[in-house]
């Protein structure tokens, strides 16, 4: 039975790469590693603590780069029996290159991503090179500072959630400023704003919010133990779009009045008891500018329409007016 191969795919390769300092003398420790938290693509990881020695202990001495690459590469062949698609280069690739810099009191890194000619499967708005994420991230004592791109998740993500996933395309960065507190145990503070990545661009749109979460058996271990936990949550998220002109198809009469402000919000509680864990969350989102355009849209039918006119010709008619102007 004859086969039609339709394309050759080249296995995924994975590579991580670690660049060491300048240090010298750095040997691995005797016996088992400490982890402690780094900062990577702008989140907190947990990583290995390698001891440096180093003769004049200076901060230079304490900076350390890693990188990852993760590239995918396929080969089209083409198929007339079966009419399979023709592309434009004989080999596809979607590549990506994070680099991380810690240091004391310091975190920067950028992303270098290559998909001028993406895999099959991808829009065509994905399709570019370049460096679409970069940030820097300063600490010291409870207090975490980041500019540039980041990913952030408020409670379950009811209300905000960004992230990435390369294998459908997808990556919400936001791309602005971050602020995070942690003034006293088991209090946790978030303050961002930003603009959400769309593609090699920015959505227009403005995103703020705000984020505190009270962890009560941190803040008193001795009441809890370590077989309970309640923490409390809120959250606030504010987006601001500007006015469009958006007529309804197909015949274009209406136009939908989008709300330039909106808000959403998030409470939530979570109990641990034992091996259980129970999360109730509920979320809410509100139009801030809705009654003013309502009352306005009354005002003029109210000024404008004879009485004679049924509310809902009145109502055809103003709109038909406004999509005009």
């Amino acid at each position: 039975m004859r086969q039609h191969h339709l394309r050759k795919v080249v296995p995924l390769v994975l590579a991580v790469i670690a660049f060491p300092s300048l240090a010298q003398d750095d040997q691995l420790p005797n016996d088992s590693v400490q982890l402690v938290p780094r900062t990577y693509q702008g989140s907190t990881v947990m990583v290995p603590d390698i001891p440096y020695k180093s003769p004049d202990g200076s901060w230079w001495s304490k900076v350390r780069a890693t990188g990852a690459v993760q590239t995918e590469f396929m080969v089209p062949l083409n198929d007339e029996a079966l009419n399979t698609p023709k592309y434009e280069k004989p080999v596809l690739n979607n590549t990506y290159f994070d680099l991380t810099v810690n240091a004391p009191y310091i975190s920067v890194g950028a992303r270098f991503q290559w998909t001028k000619y993406p895999l099959p499967g991808y829009p065509t708005e994905f399709n570019g090179w370049g460096v679409p994420y970069f940030w820097a991230t300063g600490r010291y004592k409870c207090f975490q500072i980041t500019a540039g791109d980041f990913y952030e998740q408020f409670g379950s993500g009811l209300i905000l959630r960004t992230y990435q996933d390369r294998a459908l395309g997808v990556d919400g960065a936001l791309r602005g400023g971050r602020l995070k507190l942690n003034p006293v145990n088991g209090l946790y503070i978030t303050a961002l704003a930003g603009k959400e990545r769309y593609f090699w661009k920015h959505n227009p749109a403005w995103i703020w919010g705000a984020d505190a979460e009270w962890s009560l058996n941190e803040s008193f271990p001795a009441a809890f133990g370590n077989k309970y936990g309640v923490s409390l949550g809120f959250s606030y998220v504010g987006k601001n779009e500007g006015q469009q002109l958006i007529l309804v198809p197909p015949t274009e009469d209406y136009r939908l009045y989008v709300p330039e402000n909106v808000a959403a919000f998030d409470a939530r509680v979570k109990a641990r008891l034992h091996n259980f864990n129970i999360l109730a969350e509920f979320a809410t989102k509100i139009m801030t500018r809705t009654s003013s355009i309502v009352i306005s849209i009354h005002e003029v039918m109210r000024n404008s329409c004879p009485l004679a006119i049924p509310n809902q010709d009145c109502q055809d008619l103003y709109r038909r007016n406004v999509a005009k102007t």
